[in-house]
Order: C-alpha cells, then sequence, then structure tokens
C-alpha cells in the first residue's frame, strides 16, 4: 500500500521519500522525490542549491533501484525516450 502523500512542503516530500527508500519501496520513493523536488523549485521558498541537489540526487538512486531505464518511467518524466530529437 502507498504511503499517503504527505503535506505541501517540499522538505515533507523529502522526508517521506527517504523513508520509502529505507523500507525498500523505491518507486514509490521515485516518486516522492519527484514531487519534493518540483515544491522545491518554487521563488517563494528559500531552499539552499545543495538540498535541491541532494533530492536530484536521492531520486537517481532510487531510479537505479527500479531499473529507471525502463520506458514507462522514462515517458512518464520526460515525455520522450529521445528528450525531443529524432532517433
Amino acid at each position: 500500500m502507498a504511503t499517503a502523500m504527505p503535506a505541501r512542503r517540499w522538505d515533507d516530500w523529502n522526508e517521506a521519500a527517504n523513508d520509502a527508500f529505507r523500507r525498500g519501496r523505491f518507486a514509490e520513493a521515485v516518486e516522492l522525490y519527484t514531487g519534493a523536488a518540483e515544491l522545491s523549485g518554487s521563488p517563494d521558498l528559500d531552499i539552499q542549491s545543495s538540498d535541491r541537489a541532494k533530492l536530484f540526487a536521492n531520486r537517481s538512486f532510487a531510479f537505479t533501484k527500479v531499473g529507471a531505464r525502463a520506458r514507462g518511467w522514462h515517458q512518464r518524466l520526460h515525455g520522450s525516450l529521445t528528450y525531443g530529437r529524432e532517433c
């Protein structure tokens, strides 16, 4: 069962993602790190660039744990495997 989505604060999402990762729920962690990263990008927030970098690094590591190179994950996050280029 998936964890309930945290409040609309990036650090709550980050902590929920860390918890999911520790429990071995890597796909859930990817989703939560993505939510944290989206929220952390708000210009209204006072977030250190190093904290934001950790979010993306943690998400990348979670991706490797679930085999993120699978077509579905890339299409979901990027819309295309070619990143706007023709193969």
